[in-house]
This record gives structure tokens, C-alpha cells and sequence, in this order.
């Protein structure tokens, strides 16, 4: 073996011994307890040149997301997030820069995914380091055709409406939360990430309306798709179809369109209630969505409107998940979604096509903007 091959032998042994530390010592009490009082990995100063990457935790076209854990802490993990800028134009790579400037103005909460640091490899390569969610994607947690346990439900949206309210009260709105959006900590604190839809809609208290027709179709407000809209109903909007899926497992419809059967027979109140999801709710849940999921934005739900409804405030940890109706119709299942990006209105797809925009495909000029899934958008 000559010097080259024993050294790369002898990283690859370091880096299987420092993954065994880390899974070993993710497994503790001890690591659990110095976790939490942690709260976040921004708590603690974090030495780059000490990271060493264990495991690839998602890739893209251009790039990709790497956990990383400190040598000598293996209990100090980042999620580093890799973007080549080959073959990028200006506006692309303008973009990645601004989704990080975005995360990073929205750095104190709890309910927000940290961003802790950006560094530059070169002209070629940005590292972006993050918060890491340990218990990964909301969407994972959630079983189809099923939900959450009613208590779970509750708690993860109860911390999104908070997560969303401390955006908007910072004139930011993120325009594509859905569930693969949505992370949970070793802790299960949901953490609103990907940055790369989301825009400034208010500034020194000056609210501008937007038009970019951006997101993810199924949890898309209707507005968003037919005219300049304003940034908070339609975050409000897309919390109201997570909860959906948190609760029966299920999306309500394809798309917020009226050539879509689902959705038009609850915006007609056309004998919605006896179809799914619908008739798998009780009525303090209904009461909530219909507030929520009001086509009318001037009538539609505010946040604390919203944290002051009946289902947010009530006990329910006697609600027991088996009480679910259980019916034979099929409803309409939750997937995960291509990269959600700038579409033109025109493109929007047929009623019967699966739940996602129909323009939606893998770009090779889309940045990385999440774990699952590149993002891109223009402005505004």
C-alpha cells in the first residue's frame, strides 16, 4: 500500500469511527438532555474546519445536503447544504444568495429553521450551514389515508402558526409551506425551512402585493394562481391545507381551481360534507378549516384569530385516533411534490392530473433549496 492509499484508508476508518460516535451518542440520555438544553445547534460556536461530513442527507442538480459533526462533539451536528455555481446564470445564483440573506433575518425562533452560517469555496461552490432536524420531514410522520394522533396534530400546528407569525411579523412570507417543508427536531419542535419561494411582502411597514405564481398546488391559495395577492393569507391558506393531511392523512383536493371537482364542491358547498375529507371531521375541526380555507381573503382566518379557535385552545389528549371515520371512497392521497418554482397560469394542468403543477419538472438550472427537493423563484 503506498502513502496515498494508507492516508485515504485512514480517513475513511476516522470518518466510520466519528459516525459510530454520533449514533452512539444520539442514542444516549446524555446526548437527549445536553440536546435540549441546547435548544438549537446555534447555540454553541460552531468550528468549521473541525466539521466532518457522515452521511448525505439529499441531492440535487446542483448540489447537495450533507450532515456534519464536529470531531471532537459528535453530539454538534449541521445540516451543510452544497451548491455548485457551474453553469448557473446570474439570476439563479442571485437567488441562492437571497434565500440565505432571507433565512438569516429570520434567525430567532424557535420554530424556524436556524441558518448559521454561509461560507464561499472558491468562485465555484457556497456552503450554506443549518440548523440540523433530526427527526427529519414532517410529511414522514404523517400516515396516509390516516393522519396523526389528534394531540400531535394540534402541537405541530399550533408551532407553525407560530413559526409563520414571527415571518410575517418580520415582512417575510415563505408562499410554499407544505409538509416536506416542515421539520421536526430530536425534540419534535417543527421547523419552517426552505427559503426559496419566500419573499419581503411588508417593509417599514409598507405592504406591497405580490404575482408570482409559486408554490406547491395542492396547499396553493387560490389567489396565488389568478391575481396579485398579499403575502400573509396565503402562508394562513397553506397551513390550513397542512393540517388537513395532519389530521386524515389525505389531500382535499388537487388543485385550488374550479375545474377541479374536489375543490370546486367545497367552494359551491355542494354536498361537500358527506364526501372526504370532509366527513372524517368533526365540527370544531371543520369550524377551524372553514375559517381557515376561505376563498375570500378579506374573510380569511388571521393567525390570531386562528390560535384563539376552539380546537387550538381544547384539551385533546382523550381524542383517540381509531375514532376517525373509516369509509370506502377513495380520497385523495398525500405524495411528496417535484421542486416547486415560478409557473405561468397557463400551465396549470387538468383537474384529473396528480396534485402538483404541471410545468413542475427537474430543472438543471434550479439551485438546491431543501433536503427533498431543489427550489427556485423570481421576484416578485
Amino acid at each position: 500500500m503506498n502513502v496515498v492509499e494508507e492516508e485515504s484508508s485512514i480517513q475513511k476508518e476516522n470518518c466510520a469511527i466519528n459516525q459510530r460516535k454520533f449514533l452512539k451518542a444520539a442514542r444516549s440520555k446524555p446526548y437527549a438532555k445536553k440536546e435540549q438544553q441546547k435548544q438549537s445547534q446555534c447555540d454553541v460556536v460552531l468550528q468549521l474546519d473541525q466539521l466532518e461530513v457522515i452521511r448525505v442527507l439529499g441531492e440535487g442538480a446542483f448540489g447537495e445536503v450533507v450532515l456534519a459533526v464536529d470531531r471532537n462533539d459528535p453530539s454538534i451536528a449541521v445540516a451543510v447544504k452544497r451548491i455548485s455555481l457551474r453553469g448557473m446564470n446570474n439570476e439563479t445564483a442571485k437567488q441562492v444568495k437571497k434565500e440565505a440573506l432571507l433565512q438569516r433575518a429570520v434567525n430567532k425562533h424557535k420554530n424556524v429553521l436556524k441558518y448559521i452560517s454561509m461560507r464561499t469555496i472558491g468562485e465555484e461552490t457556497i456552503e450554506l450551514y443549518l440548523e440540523y432536524a433530526g427527526n427529519g420531514e414532517l410529511f414522514d410522520q404523517i400516515e396516509p389515508d390516516v393522519g396523526l394522533e389528534p394531540t400531535r396534530a394540534q402541537d405541530y400546528f399550533r408551532q407553525l402558526l407560530n413559526g409563520l407569525q414571527y415571518l410575517h411579523s418580520n415582512g417575510i412570507v415563505h408562499r410554499d409551506i407544505k409538509p416536506e417543508n416542515l421539520l421536526l427536531d430530536g425534540n419534535n419542535v417543527l421547523k419552517i425551512s426552505d427559503f426559496g419561494m419566500a419573499t419581503i411582502f411588508k417593509h417599514n411597514g409598507s405592504e406591497r402585493l405580490l404575482n408570482t405564481k409559486c408554490g406547491t398546488l395542492p396547499y396553493a391559495a387560490p389567489e396565488v394562481l389568478n391575481e396579485d395577492y398579499r403575502g400573509e393569507p396565503v402562508d394562513v391558506w397553506s397551513s390550513g391545507v397542512v393540517l388537513v393531511t395532519m389530521l386524515v392523512g389525505e389531500l382535499p383536493w388537487d388543485a385550488p381551481i374550479l375545474e377541479c371537482a374536489q375543490y370546486a364542491s367545497y367552494i359551491n358547498r355542494d354536498g361537500d360534507l358527506v364526501r372526504r375529507p370532509w366527513c372524517r371531521m368533526d365540527n370544531t375541526e371543520l369550524s377551524l378549516l372553514k375559517l381557515i380555507l376561505c376563498e375570500d381573503v378579506a374573510k380569511r382566518g388571521t393567525i390570531n384569530r386562528i390560535h384563539n379557535h376552539p380546537w387550538c385552545l381544547v384539551d385533546l389528549s382523550n381524542q383517540k385516533l381509531t375514532e376517525r371515520r373509516k369509509i370506502s371512497e377513495p380520497g385523495i392521497p398525500i405524495r411528496k411534490t417535484p421542486n416547486a418554482k415560478k409557473v405561468k397560469l397557463a400551465d396549470v394542468f387538468a383537474a384529473t392530473q396528480p396534485a402538483q403543477f404541471h410545468s413542475l419538472r427537474s430543472d438543471p438550472h434550479l439551485p438546491m433549496n431543501s433536503v427533498s427537493q431543489p427550489a427556485y423563484s423570481k421576484d416578485r
